[in-house]
Formats: structure tokens, C-alpha cells, sequence
């Protein structure tokens, strides 16, 4: 529809009307609903008229008298209440001139008269219908024309006896928007206008409410407003006496205790979503609050006054914490959002999930952790520290889904005997939580003696224990020492002198005859077998059991089918996660391309494991995106 230029014309032509008026005001029906022209500045048809949502009781402007808000269109036109019955000459001509003046039967916004003209209205006004328009007379406003979707709104309101009052001006046109205003006034001096586009269909704005006022303030029609056009009545009668009014950029909610706060955004979807007005999080109680890292913060109360805030970042949306809950409590308590999530304590930053319940269980997920609530164990919070990287993205490679990721990583790739401190690295284990990586804990761990090897090199077997039996590829002589492959892989074989419980299926005994087959050319290469006989290249596990690196252990499947690795002769072989030896300090030695750990946490690592399990190794920025 385009939105004509000779509405902003003001003039009003003095003629008779071609009705005679009657002693008093007559009651009339609705006016017929006759299409507008191309050329009239707001919808005809009803279908670009918003339905209101709940029944508008009181403005929330408690230094004004209230005044009713429209509710749902009616079917018929209201019956009229003159004010008093006055001479129908009232309007002085000023109806009938304007009829004329605009084109009267044949101009674009008329037709035939419908009605005669009636007065003795609010304001001393009159009023006369024809097909397309109504013009509205005052002594103070002069004639004014309604027409298309904003004359439909006023006659659903009431008409002449509309709670919006009478039009004090013409339609005053946005083209950029395609909208319109035409402003109101009623008998006790109130203010306010309607407004139409065809995005919002048509919706009034009371200037004297709080509500109305605050809109205002955002920016005078046709210039842009901050929360843009109304797309819905003002409401009330919400709990903790609450009023809102819908605009294209967010909610205006009014409450005797707070106020007027603005809600918008995905804070405002989400909210929506939930139940708005009705939601059992209840209404706003502050606008947006700016919080660390880019995050915002509104708060929200319920009408049993328990409290809340949606917390929004533009990684997470917007989620929401009960603080008088058990685990928003603990999340307030314990750091919220405070803390940067890689090895802080107890910091868990913002909300990606709301809290989530089922069977008499809640948990909600944070950027750095869960927080988890059972009957059994209350609240327990876990942290999720390095093990975040595998939650957002930061590790090069993919867990697969595991139950659980161990995190074995040095700071620097290095030689021992140049950096004796190369060698030592963390061990993190890393349990999934309702789809969460959280660290379940964590201790130091020793490497092989000369450091990890770039990522997709393999170690080379030269056959000669001692003396070089693992090395990089290319690399030949007695050059000692043993490198670490980097990667993501998955585990089997677990051993030990005693199954502790092991959760990892084929559990091995060890015994005097066990072995670690590393002679490529057998059947057994790096695989377990019980044979005495067999000497070196093979690996014998009795002898390193009572050493004490292999008083438990388990295979990382490096070399080693089903984890990508095609087992190949010179590859290398026996790359175990197992413990310190007996009397040795975690630092104290090097490994030969293993990853060492305390016992009491190889023992521990074996009962909570499983063969879906993996371990994803190397020089941390190598194998993060930190």
C-alpha cells in the first residue's frame, strides 16, 4: 500500500452536509468495510489489524488516572453515549466542507455518506460516516479524517465514545517504513495515537502512561524510536501488578515496585518462550546489566519473590539461573561467572544450558564445567579446567564420542638430557556429564626421555633395546632415547600384578612369562603373549611389573588397529599408559615413549575405564587451540 502525500494537508473547508442533521445524536451500526484505494495511508481490511492479547485493565502510570485499554475487536459497533444532545449544526459546516474539498462522492477517500451528522461528544465533537472514511469535527481539533486500519481500530475501541478519544490530527506518514500516526484525545485531556504499518497492524500508545511515555522518550514519530512500533496493546492485571506493552525491538513492563524496565533480544525470546507475562520466572526487576567477557545480565523475580537473572554472551544465548536454587546458589557461592575456566578454581563462567531435570536428577552446564543436584548428594559442582577444549572446540582432535578423555600433555617439546624438565607433563581425566567434558581429576606425569614427535610422524623401531629402539623417522644409530607419538587414540590390553577391578575388558595377569612382542616379524608384534623363551626385541613385562612401571598399565593403541594407525614393523611398539617405578618420584625418569602416572591413579584410571575410553596426547599447543 502507498501511503498518500495529501494526508499531511490540514486545511479544513467549511460546507453543509448533505444529510441534514438530527436534534441529537443517533445511534449508528459500524461502518461498512469497504477496501481502501492505493492510495489511502492504512489498511482497510482487518486482516493488518493486530489481535490483542490479554484484557488491559490500568495504565501503569500511577501519578495519572487510569484509562481502559481496548480488548478484543468486537462484532458490532458499540452502542454511543452522547454527551448531551446539542443542534447538529454544531460543527458549523465544517464536515460537510471538508467532504467537498476532498472530493466529496468521488474522491478517493469518501463514497457516499453513510450516516447523518452527529454531534454533541466528548470535546463538543461531531462525527459523519461515509463508504471509505469517517471525519471527525471539534472546536478545538477542527475536522479530522479517519480511514483504513486505523478508523477500524477506533471503532473496535468504541467509536466516538473511544477510550483513545477523538483524532486531533491527520495521519502523519514513515514512507521508509510504510507506517503511519494519527495522534488522540479524549475528554479528560489524554493524550496518545495510534500507530499502523504493515509489519505491526495497527496499535494505540497512551502518552500519559508510563509505559506510553518511556516509548516516547525513545524518539518522536516519524523519526526512528529506540524500541520501535508498538505490536501490541498496553496490558495489565499480571502478577506483582504488572503492565506491558510489545514494540518491534523489545517489551516495555511496568510494576508499582520497579517501574518501567525494557527486555529484548534473545533475553526477550527466551522469556517469551517460558510464558512472558505468565512465566513462572516471573517479571523483570532490572534492565540489561553489562558483565564480564562481553556477557549481560537481567534480573527477574516471581511473585513469591524468588529470584533469578538471564545471563546471555553471544557463545552461549541466553540461559537462566535460579539463585535460590541449589545449584545456582552453588554457581553464585563457588564463582559464577567470574573465572576464565582453564585451571582456575572454582570458576565456571556463564550458562549454556537452562537447568534441566528428570527423574528426581537436575544438572545445568556451564562454559567451564556442570553443576549437578541429586537427593543422595545435593549439589556437587565439577569444573571442567583443561577438559573444557573438549567441549568448544579448542582440541585438535576428536574424542569420538568417549565416555571418558584422558589429557596428556607437556608445555614444550624438548630432550631430557638437553631440558631435563621436558619431560614432565599433567594427566588430566576427563569424564563426560550429560554431554559435558568435566575434569574428574588430575596429577603430574613423566614422558619419554626425548619429548613427543611433531603430529603424523611415526617412531621408528631400530630393534635394539636401549640403544635407540624408538626414534624418528630417519633417524639411525645408536642415538638414545625415546619419543612420545602425538594423536588421538583409544586403549586394550590392561595388566597389572592384580586386577584392581578393571572396567577395560581381557585384563592380563602378568606372570614370568609374560611378554610384549616387538619383533616385527610375528605374528605377536605388539601384541601380549605368555612365552618365557622370547628375549629382545620382545618386551618382558614380569621383569618392568617388578621394577614397578608395569605394577598396572594399559595399551594406548598406537600402532595399532582400530584408531587409524595401520600397524606397520617399523613403527614402534608397547606405547602403555603405566605407572612410576617402585621408590621413583613422578619426575624422577624419563619413559621410553610412555605416559607414567602414580599407582594409586593407574589403579583408579583402570576401575572407572572402559574400552571406549581414549587419550589424546602431545605438546599442549600443539594439540589445542588455545
Amino acid at each position: 500500500m502507498k501511503i498518500s502525500s495529501c494526508l499531511s494537508v490540514a486545511t479544513a473547508l467549511l460546507f453543509v452536509a448533505t444529510v441534514l442533521p438530527s436534534a441529537q445524536a443517533v445511534e449508528t451500526t459500524a461502518p461498512p468495510n469497504t477496501p481502501s484505494t492505493s492510495a489511502q495511508p492504512s489498511p482497510a481490511s482487518s486482516a493488518n489489524v493486530a489481535t490483542p492479547t490479554p484484557i488491559s485493565t490500568a495504565s501503569p502510570n500511577s501519578a495519572q488516572s487510569s484509562v481502559a485499554l481496548p480488548s478484543a475487536t468486537p462484532s458490532s459497533k458499540p452502542a454511543e453515549t452522547p454527551v448531551k444532545a446539542v443542534a447538529a449544526t454544531a460543527d458549523n459546516g465544517a464536515i460537510a466542507a471538508r467532504y467537498r474539498a476532498d472530493g466529496g462522492e468521488q474522491g478517493a477517500f469518501y463514497g457516499k455518506p453513510t450516516s447523518e451528522t452527529k454531534c454533541g461528544y466528548a470535546l463538543g465533537s461531531c462525527y459523519q460516516e461515509f463508504d471509505r472514511g469517517t471525519i471527525v469535527w471539534s472546536p478545538t481539533t477542527g475536522a479530522r479524517l479517519l480511514i483504513g486500519g486505523v478508523r477500524q481500530k477506533w471503532y473496535a475501541s468504541g467509536g466516538i465514545n473511544s477510550s483513545y478519544g477523538i483524532p486531533t490530527t491527520e495521519e502523519t506518514s514513515n514512507t521508509t517504513r510504510n507506517a503511519v500516526e494519527q495522534r488522540f484525545i479524549t475528554g479528560s485531556g489524554r493524550q496518545g495515537a495510534l500507530y499502523w504499518s504493515n509489519k505491526t497492524g495497527t496499535n494505540f500508545v497512551d502518552f500519559a502512561g508510563g509505559i506510553g511515555g518511556t516509548w516516547r522518550r525513545g524518539g518522536a514519530f516519524p523519526a526512528p524510536n529506540t524500541y520501535g512500533l508498538p505490536t501490541s496493546p498496553e496490558q495489565c492485571g499480571f502478577p506483582n501488578g504488572a503492565c506491558f506493552q510489545r514494540f518491534e525491538k523489545g517489551t516495555l513492563v511496568w510494576t508499582p515496585q520497579n517501574g518501567i524496565v525494557h527486555i529484548g533480544g534473545e533475553i526477550r525470546n527466551q522469556w517469551e518462550r517460558s510464558g512472558g507475562m505468565n512465566s513462572n520466572l516471573g517479571v523483570p526487576l532490572t534492565n540489561e546489566i553489562s558483565r564480564a567477557n562481553g556477557g549481560v545480565e537481567q534480573r527477574f523475580i516471581t511473585p513469591s519473590g524468588r529470584s533469578g537473572s538471564y545471563f546471555w554472551t553471544p557463545s552461549t544465548g541466553a540461559q537462566y539461573v535460579y539463585f535460590s536454587g541449589g545449584i545456582g546458589g552453588y554457581w553464585v557461592k563457588n564463582g559464577s561467572y567470574v573465572g576464565t575456566g582453564i585451571d582456575t578454581p572454582l570458576k565456571y563462567g556463564f550458562p549454556t544450558t537452562n537447568e534441566i531435570c528428570s527423574n528426581g536428577t537436575c544438572y545445568q552446564k556451564f562454559q567451564y564445567g556442570i553443576i549437578t543436584w541429586t537427593p543422595a548428594q545435593g549439589v556437587r559442582g565439577m569444573e571442567a579446567q583443561k577438559c573444557i577444549a573438549l567441549n568448544n572446540g579448542r582440541s585438535k582432535y576428536s574424542t569420538q564420542g568417549a565416555p571418558r578423555v584422558a589429557l596428556a600433555m607437556t608445555q614444550r617439546y624438548s630432550n631430557y638430557r638437553k631440558d631435563p624438565g621436558g619431560y614432565q607433563g599433567m594427566f588430566y581425566s576427563c569424564k563426560n556429564v550429560y554431554g559435558t567434558y568435566v575434569l574428574d581429576w588430575k596429577t603430574q606425569a613423566a614422558f619419554g626421555e626425548n619429548g613427543f614427535l611433531a603430529p603424523n610422524r611415526q617412531i621408528r623401531d631400530q630393534g635394539t633395546y636401549g640403544t635407540g629402539e624408538l626414534l624418528p623417522p630417519g633417524v639411525t644409530g645408536n642415538t638414545e632415547g625415546a619419543y612420545n607419538p602425538t594423536g588421538s587414540f583409544g586403549f586394550s590390553n590392561p595388566f597389572g600384578i592384580s586386577n584392581p577391578g578393571s572396567g577395560f575388558s581381557g585384563y592380563h595377569t602378568l606372570n614370568s612369562a609374560s611378554r610384549w612382542g616387538g619383533d616385527r616379524n610375528t605374528w605377536y608384534y605388539n601384541k601380549y603373549v605368555e612365552n618365557a623363551r622370547l628375549g629382545l626385541p620382545n618386551e618382558n613385562m614380569w621383569y618392568f611389573a617388578n621394577r614397578g612401571d608395569y605394577r598396572q598399565g594399559v595399551l594406548i593403541n598406537y600402532n595399532k588397529n582400530p584408531d587409524g594407525s595401520t600397524p606397520s614393523g617399523n613403527a614402534g611398539f608397547a606405547i602403555m599408559l603405566h605407572t612410576i617405578p617402585y621408590g621413583a618420584g613422578v619426575y624422577d625418569l624419563p619413559t621410553w615413549g610412555c605416559v607414567a602416572i602414580p599407582p594409586e591413579r593407574m589403579a583408579q584410571f583402570l576401575r572407572e575405564g572402559g574400552d571406549s575410553d581414549r587419550i589424546i596426547m602431545g605438546v599442549e599447543s600443539t594439540i589445542m587451540n588455545w
